[in-house]
């Protein structure tokens, strides 16, 4: 690439990050978690994660659930922000009362291993579950792994053994493990049961076979 021609690339991603930034500026939730979103990235210019959550944070506010999720996240991670796992609960549940999957299982996490707040393996269940029938394998997993803990819900390894089948079905190894382990414990109509039911579920969530 010659020196115009690299000054005109450059000329361009610079007129496009103004371009998100005025739609950002005009206070629509969407542009401004896109901008968020350039500034994380440096896609178009500079990274600059701190202001990628200023913007984030804004666009969470007005009360998108991407952006809630994102912001949560960093407040997890600590990334452009000092580490807070409490607010990362309180935007994680704000995203998961929108029924984004990827916030459900972050905050059922959370509410698992007691990170920000008390143990609460009840609601940690059902946000798994929410997220697993949308078909999260991770969701799927971990609800399997408390299933046959009977940590939170009463122990049901037929069940787990359905939602470990689905999960390996999406490609999620750890699965494929447990179920071998599960395997033992379970006698071949067991196994044949939740075959059915996870073929059941498959039948019902045609939109989600991988």
């Amino acid at each position: 690439m010659s020196g115009a021609e690299a000054q005109t690339s450059a000329d361009g991603y610079a007129g496009a990050l103004r371009f998100y930034r005025a739609a950002a500026e005009r206070g629509d939730p969407q542009a401004q978690f896109l901008f968020g979103i350039q500034l994380e990235s440096g896609v178009l210019g500079p990274v600059d994660v701190g202001q990628a959550v200023v913007w984030f944070r804004r666009s969470a506010e007005g009360g998108l659930a991407v952006a809630q999720f994102k912001l949560g996240t960093a407040y997890q991670q600590g990334r452009g922000i000092a580490l807070d796992p409490v607010e990362a609960r309180r935007w994680y549940r704000r995203a998961a009362d929108q029924d984004l999957a990827e916030a459900q299982y972050n905050l059922a996490y959370l509410l698992e291993t007691g990170v920000g707040g008390p143990r609460e393996t009840k609601e940690a269940v059902r946000l798994y579950e929410a997220a697993a029938k949308a078909g999260l394998p991770e969701a799927q997993f971990n609800l399997a792994a408390l299933s046959l803990t009977g940590d939170g819900a009463p122990r049901d390894p037929v069940e787990a053994y359905k939602w470990l089948a689905l999960a390996a079905r999406s490609g999620f190894a750890a699965a494929d493990e447990l179920m071998a382990q599960l395997a033992g414990e379970l006698s071949a109509d067991q196994i044949a049961e939740a075959g059915r039911r996870a073929d059941g579920w498959m039948a019902h969530h045609p939109m989600l076979r991988r």
